[in-house]
């Protein structure tokens, strides 16, 4: 069962993104992933869009969410 995203992607991004508003539509309804390429556009445009408030890249990918204790750890590990 696909599982909506909580802050949806305006459709009028699509062509920042370089996508069709369709594959933007489906992706808010959780039935398709953006690639992470996409997403870590996605998520540069959120800096600056109101619109993307609440945005988090594991919304956008929650298949990396088991790997987030991971992401970041490298330098407390004696570097």
């Amino acid at each position: 069962m696909a599982i909506p995203i909580p802050v949806q992607i305006p459709l009028d991004l699509a062509e920042a993104l370089e996508v069709h508003p369709s594959n933007l539509s489906h992706c808010n309804a959780g039935r398709r992933r953006l690639p992470i390429v996409k997403c870590i556009q996605l998520m540069e445009i959120a800096l600056d869009d109101p619109r993307l408030t609440g945005l988090c890249f594991i919304h956008l990918r929650p298949e990396l969410k088991p790997a987030l204790p991971w992401l970041c750890k490298v330098k407390g590990r004696g570097r």
